[in-house]
């Protein structure tokens, strides 16, 4: 075979391979890029939650009330909300999220004039380290990236042309031709569903996590607070007073083993103290950072710094009804 020929059959080979997979992550559009949900596909499967839950948001006409936070508030379910406050709720909770994330979500609400009346937002001690990175998911999403100190905003026809996109394609295709709840997924709530949770109660998982925790987020009582992060949060605080929306604060429990670690270091217990002022001069909040019957039941936790649903619920009536 010729060499221009080869190099022809090549090149339309793989144009052709790219369209497909392109024509494919299309049609199933596992991170609603598109906006079009042509197969009427309930179950979208994804490991870009924020990237999927940004583009539900962009559908939505109106939001009543809004749920913000880490991983620590993908137990607080948006339904409970509604069932306590009325309207529709929507929940941003990610992984690995900070308080960044929210005021950007929140600044691009404000642009698209779809700003809730109520928000829940969880913050953690951790998360308002100074040596915490924000993370490259909050850059990547042009929406909410209000820093703008990176050039990785997300390129979205890129991001359909890629592996990520087409494992999430066709693990949604197969689940939505077999007519089944996948094990995890996305609800239209933003809400994480899973048949196969994370067991509550494992002491042994729990105090396991409470030692990494203290070592790596407590940094053993050497960690230092972010002043940036507390102007976001004031900043979240003056949003909200602006446009009259709720704000509902909630610093987030921990078990009684990493609460014990806390109280057994002399500095970090000053510092957790004058976290808790230094919030309290910004806005006022419901700790759950305490102990008390719910941080000492090991079946309310799936690990030291994660409840379950059944103490999401209860926190969410103490936040709201108290």
């Amino acid at each position: 075979m010729k060499p221009k020929l080869f190099s022809r059959i090549f090149l339309a080979s793989s144009l052709s391979v790219l369209l497909l997979i392109l024509g494919f992550n299309l049609l199933v559009d596992p991170y609603d890029v598109t906006g079009f949900n042509l197969l009427n596909i309930q179950h979208k499967l994804t490991r870009d939650g924020r990237l999927q839950k940004i583009n539900r948001i962009k559908e939505l006409q109106s939001i009543d009330n809004l749920i913000l936070g880490s991983s620590r508030s993908e137990r607080l379910n948006p339904q409970t909300v509604t069932k306590l406050l009325g309207g529709y709720t929507y929940t941003f909770g990610i992984g690995g999220a900070n308080v960044e994330d929210a005021l950007g979500l929140l600044l691009y609400l404000e642009k698209e004039k779809k700003l809730p009346k109520n928000i829940v937002l969880c913050i953690d001690f951790a998360a308002f380290n100074k040596d915490l990175k924000t993370t490259d998911g909050f850059y990547k999403i042009p929406e909410i990236n209000f820093l703008n100190t990176q050039n990785s905003q997300q390129n979205y026809p890129a991001k359909l042309f890629s592996i990520d996109a087409l494992r999430a394609s066709v693990k949604t295709f197969k689940v939505h031709l077999k007519h089944i709840k996948p094990d995890s997924y996305i609800d239209t709530n933003g809400f994480l569903r899973s048949k196969h949770l994370t067991p509550s109660g494992d002491i042994e998982r729990i105090r396991k996590v409470a030692d990494e925790y203290y070592v790596f987020s407590y940094k053993e009582g050497k960690i230092e607070f972010s002043q940036e992060r507390f102007e976001y949060l004031k900043r979240i605080v003056s949003l909200s007073k602006k446009y009259n929306i709720k704000l509902h604060v909630m610093l987030t429990p921990v078990h009684i083993h990493l609460y014990t670690k806390i109280q057994n270091n002399e500095i970090l217990v000053k510092k957790l103290a004058n976290f808790k002022e230094k919030v309290l001069t910004i806005t006022p909040y419901y700790d759950a950072m305490l102990i008390n019957e719910n941080t000492k039941n090991d079946n309310n936790f799936e690990d030291a710094v994660h409840y379950n649903e059944r103490m999401g619920n209860h926190l969410l009536y103490e936040l709201l009804k108290k």
